[in-house]
């Protein structure tokens, strides 16, 4: 296997290179070299249970993989399956938006009562958002959100994902925290024209993205939630994920503007997904992984306020369904299955949470051999923000990981 030349994190010339501008992850090029170096070949079943905007499953598709991607949030499954889209169609519908000047003839569409997107825009640049959706729409039966999004075409993943970009970009907003972002205040007020200049750059971009790279085949993008779920007929060969930072991000939060052009609201996806700051009793009753007893009884027993209460809940729940996880994919993988993950560790006040290590024996419980680990450190960290937290940075070291895996029963 190569030496890995830099980290798997995403930097500012990768960001601007982006297909979607997403915070977790990492970018094609590590993903490209991390599936060369797990020995992917075009006869491989490649899989990420936390797909993301779908990085993992484009690179092994464009290796002539056959991929599959999984994610609990719609709107990544959305903005995966767009990126996967048959150049020729997308060309052609980028290209419609690109020019277009008006709106269709015809009533614009009423606003209804409880639009999301009303949170983050006042009603007539709802209205306007609306009006660029069916006009991009016209002449294609509205997509359901619903179930696996096995049906999702790939035109409605690019028109959503393009409309995506625009409500980004008109809502304007800057928050504090990039790992989330709040209503605004004050609601932003677009002008219909200045939506439909806002479409026309954005497809224009999406366009440069997609005219210069080859289509890719095999690509299966699903909704679904990797703690009980595998949507592949066959098991997986080849793995390449990261899973929810252990952090308290709140990725449906984070996403909840992508959402509300859905005419979603985030509120059922912030209990269901992997690493939710929202707690509760649910696994009390649950055995806690065997590797994270002792660091669970650390935090429990830290002198700080909600130590024993919110906090031990939240770790206790994240290490529950990260092992349930991890039971489920080794379920699905083949003998001799190869799997790669990129994590990073983070702390509890002064108490270090070694995610690395509490995969690997995890992992190795699963059947899993550790074959190789390289450790990179982190100098930009999202906790470095919380004021609370700076008592104890100088003791910190941030480090991401990239571990690879073999199945060896």
């Amino acid at each position: 296997m190569d030496h890995l030349l830099r980290t798997p994190k995403l930097n500012a010339e990768d960001r601007r290179a982006a297909w979607y501008p997403y915070y977790a992850g990492y970018s094609e090029g590590f993903a490209r070299w991390a599936l060369q170096s797990m020995e992917a070949k075009p006869s491989s079943r490649v899989y990420d249970p936390w797909n993301g905007a779908g990085t993992t499953t484009f690179a092994a598709a464009a290796m002539g993989a056959m991929a599959t991607g999984l994610d609990l949030n719609p709107s990544m499954v959305i903005i995966s399956k767009a990126r996967s889209a048959q150049r020729l169609g997308a060309l052609e519908l980028l290209e419609r938006a690109e020019s277009l000047q008006s709106f269709p003839r015809g009533r614009p569409p009423s606003l209804t009562a409880d639009d999301p997107l009303e949170g983050f825009f006042n009603g007539n640049t709802v209205q306007a958002i609306r009006r660029v959706e069916r006009a991009l729409i016209d002449g294609h039966v509205p997509c359901d959100f619903g179930g696996d999004m096995s049906d999702l075409s790939e035109v409605h993943a690019l028109i959503y994902t393009l409309l995506f970009r625009v409500c980004r970009e008109a809502a304007k907003q800057k928050p504090s925290n990039p790992t989330w972002r709040q209503k605004p205040k004050v609601q932003s007020d677009l002008s219909a024209d200045a939506l439909l200049d806002a479409t026309r750059r954005h497809a224009s971009l999406m366009k440069s993205y997609i005219v210069n790279r080859a289509d890719v085949e095999s690509v299966a993008t699903r909704r679904g939630d990797a703690r009980v779920d595998y949507l592949a007929t066959d098991p997986f060969d080849v793995l390449l994920t990261s899973p929810p930072y252990l952090t308290r991000i709140d990725y449906a939060i984070k996403m909840g503007l992508e959402l509300a052009v859905l005419g979603l609201r985030p509120d059922a996806l912030r209990h269901q997904m992997l690493g939710t700051p929202l707690t509760s009793h649910r696994q009390d009753e649950e055995a806690v992984p065997v590797e994270t007893a002792e660091i669970l009884r650390q935090i429990r027993e830290h002198k700080s306020k909600a130590s024993a209460t919110y906090y031990d809940r939240f770790f206790r729940s994240y290490f529950v369904d990260y092992d349930k996880s991890l039971s489920v994919i080794s379920s699905n993988a083949a003998l001799g299955a190869i799997a790669g993950f990129v994590v990073q560790n983070s702390y509890y006040k002064q108490h270090a949470i070694d995610l690395a290590g509490i995969t690997s024996k995890m992992m190795s419980r699963h059947g899993w051999e550790e074959v190789r680990r390289e450790n990179f450190a982190v100098f930009h960290s999202l906790a470095n923000r919380n004021v609370a937290s700076r008592s104890y940075l100088k003791a910190k070291k941030y480090e991401e990981s990239f571990i690879i895996f073999r199945r060896s029963m």
